[in-house]
């Protein structure tokens, strides 16, 4: 039952081909297949656009047809445009960055004069692929005195990096267990190595085995021999440190501002962006320290035993009815809805924007591809190694998948406006490795979205001409983390060997 265009679960590893074979299996055995066809939600030209785009996307599908009696009540501020914006002198933009900047500053403009007109904000959206556009657009309605909330996808307590801050917490509140000791050793921040971690167990066992681990490290640190426990003595020592600091802290500091101190000093926001190589992980960080300061400012009393258990509830919560208390009490009115096409799914919005289409697609391939339970390693370019048939055939699936994928994204991103929708094309782009001033052709989601709406689309097209005072270039932060992602790409090739890969991937510690 549902609309099976919208099935945009390849992040969670739902194979769509299994999905198709059973579907066939169960129509096979008598089974019947309930397609919701009536749109219950999008005005006129918005369904109009995205019957076009579907018709072209997924032509085995059927399309969705407007309400019997929704047709009554047309609303004649209803639209939906493509959003051609051109710089007002007729200029090509320098770079991507700076096409971004006109995109947030067409966006701030736009939802202001909405904002002028009545428009609830709470009603208006921004959608996006990834996050890498929020900062810019942050900044830009600021700017405008717009009220805005990032609203993340419902598994944020599942994140590897909200799970490493309460393992944090759970060690400062009980540092004698030496489960949750082991678990920061292993965190990406402190990273430990298995080898190091099995010679400071063996050595404590061997010692005393009735001792905590982190009264053995105490007891070591006395004796000025922790330098010397582990191959890895002078990161031991300074993992030590760090951790006693906080320690001595939790006697006269809140819980939140504990955690607030340890990521400052530790640059979590830039380490995890430069890791997962975008800044969804900062503003996930930043989005889970503002929602445990806004529960300690409801009970400032709240000690450390109840912050974790009020956690763990949460967490429980999650388990069993999928819902997240992050998104819901972080929650304002009037304010505009920041988040991405997957946190999007099963929500409606009288107003959506959606940006930044012209982004590459995120790295589909990572260094061990899999397919059915095999795997092949993904071969560098630099290395000017001979890829073999193998991995040409599994990453020729890869692909395929990852084009299905977006169209099914783009899909959801386009169905869910129910008065007005507005999706931002960036500015012409000046090609740098042309002899000739021209512009380069459209990329990542924007390409998939022309070429399937062909013709149709220039129905929908709206030029907006806009002016920045300069074309700035990329700002600092945005300089320093694509070195910083660089340079660890450069450090993974020159140390990480075949099985090293492995180990990675089958860790359960990981």
């Amino acid at each position: 039952v549902g609309d099976a265009k919208q099935s945009i679960y390849r992040f969670r590893q739902v194979d769509q081909a299994l999905i198709a074979s059973t579907k066939a299996k169960l129509r096979a055995q008598g089974g019947q297949e309930a397609s919701l066809q009536y749109n219950w939600r999008s005005a006129a030209p918005i369904l109009k656009l995205v019957n076009a785009f579907a018709a072209q996307a997924f032509p085995q599908e059927a399309l969705s047809i407007q309400a019997p009696d929704f047709c009554e009540k047309e609303n004649p501020q209803a639209k939906a445009q493509l959003i051609s914006l051109q710089d007002s002198q007729g200029d090509l933009v320098n770079n991507l960055e700076t096409a971004r900047n006109y995109q947030c500053t067409w966006l701030a403009q736009k939802i202001k004069n909405l904002k002028n007109q009545g428009q609830d904000l709470s009603q208006v959206a921004i959608l996006y692929r990834s996050s890498g556009l929020v900062k810019k657009l942050k900044k830009s309605l600021a700017a405008q005195a717009i009220s805005f909330e990032v609203q993340g996808g419902l598994n944020l307590l599942e994140e590897a990096l909200f799970i490493d801050l309460k393992n944090l917490l759970r060690f400062l509140h009980k540092p004698q267990e030496d489960l949750f000791l082991i678990a920061l050793l292993k965190a990406p921040f402190f990273l430990l190595s298995d080898a190091s971690l099995y010679q400071l167990m063996r050595a404590k066992k061997a010692e005393d085995q009735d001792l905590s681990l982190w009264q053995y490290l105490q007891k070591q640190a006395q004796a000025k021999k922790l330098q010397d426990l582990t191959p890895e003595g002078a990161k031991m020592t300074w993992i030590y440190q760090s951790l006693k600091k906080y320690l001595d802290k939790k006697n006269y500091q809140s819980p939140t501002r504990l955690l607030r101190d340890f990521c400052q000093a530790m640059q979590l926001d830039y380490f995890y962006q430069s890791l997962q190589g975008h800044t969804e992980a900062s503003l996930n960080l930043e989005q889970s320290l503002v929602w445990l300061e806004k529960l300690e400012s409801e009970d400032p009393r709240r000690s450390l035993k109840d912050l974790i258990e009020l956690l763990d509830q949460a967490n429980n919560d999650y388990q069993k009815a999928r819902i997240s208390p992050l998104s819901q009490s972080l929650s304002r009115p009037q304010t505009v809805k920041l988040l991405t096409f997957h946190a999007a799914k099963g929500l409606e919005f009288e107003v959506v924007f959606v940006v930044d289409l012209n982004r590459k697609d995120p790295n589909d391939n990572p260094a061990l591809i899999h397919l059915e339970g095999d795997r092949a390693l993904k071969l560098s370019k630099d290395l000017k190694l001979e890829a073999s048939p193998r991995y040409e055939a599994i990453l020729k699936i890869k692909k395929a998948e990852a084009q299905e994928e977006n169209l099914r994204l783009l899909y959801v991103a386009l169905s869910r406006a129910k008065r007005e929708l507005y999706l931002v094309l960036n500015p012409p782009i000046l090609n740098t490795r042309s002899k000739e001033k021209k512009a380069l052709p459209p990329g990542g989601l924007e390409k998939i979205l022309l070429e399937k709406l062909g013709k149709a689309a220039e129905s929908f097209i709206k030029e907006e001409k806009i002016s920045l005072a300069t074309q700035s270039s990329p700002n600092k932060s945005f300089i320093f983390n694509k070195v910083e992602k660089t340079s660890l790409q450069k450090i993974k090739k020159a140390s990480n060997t075949v099985s090293e890969l492995e180990t990675y991937e089958l860790c359960p510690l990981k």
